[in-house]
């Protein structure tokens, strides 16, 4: 007698779904609002005015979130402060003095210091997006690599992919709760200016 062959990619997706699931109720709980979550679908953060945001998931266990302003490019401060919620789980999250970037420098060398001192890994690259290559920033954090990672394309737009968590490896990814937590942290400091 021979057992009947386990379908792992069947539970894969189903694993995927109930994570999926549980990321909207915990974000429904930081009051932010999605549209419906599922897989290979993206789906807008409503209720953010100038700004297109989505969430989604491209693979099972993966998840991207992508943040543009409307009609102008993600000012560096911007960009300092979302990569810092979203990559680094001790904050901070609100702007202080040390993370206001170098006026007289380029954007991107200024936003690049400045995570480069908070610890951050940033290389640039060029990204393909939309069929032309554009200058982008890869922006990790080594000593929380379970974070994902950040890519800032062409000065316009936030993308950061991260895995969830697998139940028999934890430290791999981010639970539905912690990924609700940094992207709630990061809308919430997305709109905020420099003092």
């Amino acid at each position: 007698m021979t057992a009947a062959p386990c379908n792992q990619s069947a539970d894969a997706d189903q694993a995927a779904t109930g994570r999926l699931r549980e990321l909207h109720r915990e974000l429904d709980l930081w009051g932010i609002v999605t549209g419906d979550l599922a897989a290979g679908t993206p789906a807008s953060v409503l209720n953010l005015p100038g700004t297109r945001c989505e969430i989604c998931s491209p693979a099972p266990g993966a998840l991207t979130l992508t943040y543009q302003p409307r009609e102008r490019d993600l000012r560096p401060y911007e960009a300092i402060w979302l990569t810092l919620a979203l990559l680094d789980a001790n904050g901070p999250w609100t702007p202080v003095e040390a993370l206001v970037p170098d006026r007289k420098l380029p954007p991107t060398a200024a936003v690049s210091r400045v995570l480069a001192s908070r610890g951050m890994t940033v290389e640039p690259a060029q990204d393909g997006h939309g069929g032309e290559a554009t200058a982008a920033l890869l922006i990790s954090n080594p000593a929380s690599r379970s974070r994902g990672r950040l890519t800032i394309s062409g000065g316009r737009e936030l993308t950061w992919e991260c895995r969830f968590a697998e139940p028999d490896s934890p430290g791999a990814g981010l639970s539905p709760s912690d990924t609700a937590r940094a992207i709630a942290a990061a809308l919430a400091v997305a709109a905020a200016e420099p003092r």
